[in-house]
């Protein structure tokens, strides 16, 4: 194992947060294994338990098992986070890409769920480098600008988010023309939202104890024109989408990362 880096199996990561007596992972919902049965599922962490060992990340001793340091802090890190950020980005071809990155004692952990149920886990100074490569460049503006910011019922957008997610955007002048907006503005959300390449979520939770408190959270929207984000206004039933610099993006992400780390 690199002192760095760890990858595991669900089983052995189940069965290392139960050694640790720990909470499940913040923004990973997995079952304490006391609620756990079945003879399937008891072999299944047996296995764990061999496969941890002959891997030296932990020792039976007779004094109770000892856990290795580097996975104490890789995935305790994880478990005892102060606070957790978590990026989805969705492209318009192919399947969300998800981050969480975990801050505890002045270290960040990454840890990304990667194919066949692995999960791995690395020591990182910052999640800015890895969330300015997901966000990527914006492309150049058409005519050197982008079109204004738009308001519109917050119902229509999610709507238009459905068909992106399912790939269907090409149903979106159809529900648009029906959601009875105004046809200058009905025209020029076909334009932004019907090139629509890529939506990116960014939230961080707050953990304090048992309870779980919600902080900031970005949505951004990108297509060839630019980068635009999702401003909830007083109006519930409202949004605005606000075009965005890729500096101003930036900046976002630096404030939302310097409050995690002293929450």
């Amino acid at each position: 194992m690199d002192n760095c880096n760890l990858q595991l199996r669900h089983s052995e990561l189940i069965y290392l947060l139960w050694l640790m007596k720990t909470l499940p992972l913040p923004g990973f919902d997995s079952e304490p294994i006391d609620e756990i049965s079945g003879e399937l599922t008891i072999a299944s962490l047996a296995a764990a338990e061999q496969s941890l060992q002959e891997r030296g990340l932990i020792a039976i001793q007779e004094a109770g098992t000892r856990i290795d340091q580097h996975v104490l802090i890789l995935v305790g890190n994880c478990a005892m986070a102060k606070a957790t950020l978590m990026v989805e980005s969705q492209h318009k071809e192919g399947l969300a890409q998800n981050l969480s990155f975990h801050y505890h004692a002045r270290a960040w952990v990454r840890h990304v769920l990667l194919e066949m149920g692995i999960h791995s886990f690395d020591l990182i100074d910052s999640p800015l480098e890895d969330c300015t490569e997901l966000i990527g460049d914006p492309p150049a503006p058409r005519n050197g600008s982008i079109s204004g910011e738009f308001t519109l019922p917050k119902a229509v957008l999610e709507k238009a988010f459905t068909l992106f997610s399912s790939h269907r955007l090409a149903g979106l002048p159809t529900m648009l023309k029906l959601s009875g907006l105004p046809a200058n503005t009905t025209s020029a959300l076909i334009d932004m939202l019907g090139a629509l390449q890529q939506k990116i979520l960014i939230g961080v939770t707050y953990h304090y104890r048992n309870e779980n408190i919600a902080g900031e959270k970005v949505v951004l929207l990108r297509n060839p024109q630019g980068l635009w984000r999702l401003d909830n206004l007083i109006d519930p039933e409202k949004v605005r989408l606000v075009p965005v610099t890729q500096r101003g993006v930036v900046e976002t992400l630096n404030r939302i990362v310097r409050q995690a780390q002293v929450s």
